[in-house]
């Protein structure tokens, strides 16, 4: 996710950010680097398959609570969240990339997604939402 060192990297500069103050982006990065370090030590791909499910189930229980008009599942935390979960999909191969990827487009359509984003965070999750 970081490879680039120089320069703006938006996982490095936006998303490690976010995960730094933000539980559930924190916990998505772990899952993606579980996966990528689980084609070496697949003790590793099964942590990160657990922890993906968990993730999940906190964003569905997180939208079954919502109330009529309350927005908290659409923020930039749960489409860093969804994103990081795509990323680690690249690695997986599962059935589960289509679903998260209906679920980012979705959260892309609400204008009150990315309320309070900086520019350049904005500009970072929509490009990632376009590839």
């Amino acid at each position: 996710m970081v490879v680039f060192d120089n320069g703006f990297n938006g996982y490095r500069d936006v998303l490690l950010q976010l995960a730094f103050t933000d539980d559930l982006v924190q916990r998505a990065v772990c899952v993606c680097s579980a996966f990528y370090m689980g084609l070496r030590n697949p003790a590793l791909y099964e942590i990160a398959e657990r922890g993906r499910s968990a993730i999940i189930s906190a964003l569905s229980d997180q939208m079954a609570s919502m109330q009529p008009g309350n927005a908290n599942v659409f923020n930039m935390s749960t489409v860093a969240t969804v994103l990081l979960l795509l990323v680690g999909e690249t690695v997986t191969g599962s059935d589960e990339f289509s679903p998260l990827y209906r679920m980012l487009a979705a959260l892309a359509q609400r204008d009150d997604t990315f309320e309070g984003a900086t520019v350049t965070s904005r500009s970072f999750f929509q490009q990632q939402i376009n590839m």
